[in-house]
């Protein structure tokens, strides 16, 4: 019967270190950041292929404004190309606050017949520009001490996803140190917990991404292995 007692939680905690392996390995990738929640420290950036733009659009064919008022707040992503096919390309490398103009020939196919297929005058005014950047947990401990530049806000996030780092690697070290006592479980309820309070704490529900999402599975499935090993460890079968 202790044979068998004693099977059941090595395999137990053999099933929580690749869970926490794993854990570790998500968190170490990019986690999705917008750039609104740290505006301050990037500035004067140049538009990029799947940046978020919100501009005002004037178009003219042979000196005739062609578009409506909607075209004073337009927002697209760029590379999209959903809103005037060529468009896009044409809104890479210009800034915030810059107005510019430009040719670009008119669908053939379209709703106004009369400026179908006419190369037209664009006068584009960036009103805003939106990124979202990837930062790794190992980006964010490069942001440790950094001074100045606006980086202060980022040290903060630097140091809180810190957190998704050492709180699996913890767990993780007592499982494969402490193969005599229940001090593995114990702490692996605990650091569960706390890896799932960390994500939901500091990435927020609207943010959190695919691996988030999986790292809070394992995390409770960690836990209820824990609570197993716990059992398994104290609690003696009846003998027959």
């Amino acid at each position: 019967m202790l044979a068998v007692q004693n099977k059941s939680t090595k395999r137990i905690r053999i099933i929580q270190i690749i869970l926490f392996l794993v854990i570790i390995f998500l968190t170490s990738q990019p986690f999705v950041w917008n750039e609104s929640y740290y505006k301050d420290t990037v500035k004067d950036i140049a538009i990029e292929s799947g940046d978020f733009v919100t501009m005002s659009l004037v178009g003219k064919v042979d000196g005739k404004v062609f578009t409506d008022e909607k075209s004073k707040e337009i927002s697209c992503q760029v590379g999209d190309d959903k809103f005037i096919k060529g468009l896009d390309k044409n809104l890479i490398g210009h800034k915030e606050n810059e107005t510019f103009t430009f040719k670009l020939k008119l669908p053939e196919k379209s709703s106004n017949k009369a400026i179908a297929g006419k190369t037209a005058d664009f006068t584009a005014s960036i009103k805003s520009v939106t990124r979202k950047i990837t930062f790794t947990v190992f980006d964010m401990i490069s942001y440790i001490g950094a001074a100045g530049n606006g980086t202060s806000q980022l040290t903060t996030i630097g140091l809180c996803y810190i957190l998704f780092l050492v709180i699996p690697a913890i767990a993780l070290g007592f499982q494969l140190f402490d193969r005599k006592y229940n001090l593995k479980n114990v702490v692996g309820i605990i650091c569960s917990a706390a890896g799932i309070l960390c994500i939901l704490y500091f990435v927020g529900a609207p943010y959190i991404c695919f691996a988030s999402m999986i790292s809070i599975i394992l995390y409770l499935l960690t836990a209820f292995l824990s609570v197993m090993g716990i059992f398994a460890r104290y609690l003696k079968q009846p003998e027959k």
